[in-house]
């Protein structure tokens, strides 16, 4: 499915990618045995509203004692990149697949767009995604102070300048995931390009990991 993710927690991993009308859930004890374990619809958009229609990228964190659902969505009276936004969902269940997943509203970016994803380094969290700036996608990147909850100071740390990124008749940075392992270097991993475009592209932004 488009874009999918996966996390691991208590033995078991959590699947889940783009439905667009709802959110489901696989678990699993062995992503190889994924196509043969059925999913659960854990969360249905309301019939209007900010995050009615257009249910992309989600992505399933385990922060502070509970689940979050992080996803992008717009407005059915109102669709499209003006109206796109992040939004997350609480669960205080064990089990993620079960309990129930409070709505904790649109996360306060300065711009519309999509793609959110949490990640912590040396003992801060950030919030990064990708953002409608003009005719571009850029990619931003703030702290948290809390999981639905940006800090005002959200940075832009990326920008589409390179050809590859051009495709498609759009400039955009999208997707970007952060990457860590113990060489002094941090990672960001994002696609480049329009989706629909065949030159649609990876690209990787590199830095020291004390900066």
């Amino acid at each position: 499915g488009a874009d999918p993710w996966v996390t691991y927690k208590d033995g078991y991993y959590y699947y889940t990618h783009t439905q667009g009308n709802k959110i489901n859930l696989w678990k699993t004890r062995n992503l190889n045995e994924l196509r043969q374990v059925s999913p659960v619809t854990v969360w249905t958009p309301p019939p209007a509203g900010p995050n009615s229609k257009a249910i992309w990228a989600p992505e399933l964190h385990f922060l502070d004692g509970k689940w979050y659902l992080y996803y992008t969505a717009t407005d059915v009276s109102n669709d499209g990149d003006a109206s796109r936004y992040v939004f997350v969902l609480e669960n205080s269940s064990p089990d993620p697949q079960t309990g129930k997943w409070v709505d904790r509203g649109k996360l306060n970016t300065h711009f519309s767009g999509l793609d959110g994803s949490v990640f912590e380094h040396q003992g801060n969290r950030y919030f990064i995604y990708s953002a409608y700036v003009g005719p571009q996608s850029v990619l931003l990147i703030s702290r948290m102070k809390n999981p639905w909850t940006l800090s005002d100071k959200q940075i832009e740390i990326a920008r589409p300048t390179k050809v590859w990124e051009k495709f498609g008749g759009r400039e955009i940075l999208e997707g970007p995931q952060f990457l860590t392992k113990n060489t002094g270097k941090v990672f960001i991993v994002y696609s480049a390009s329009a989706c629909w475009a065949d030159e649609y592209s990876l690209g990787m932004l590199t830095a020291d990991a004390t900066s």
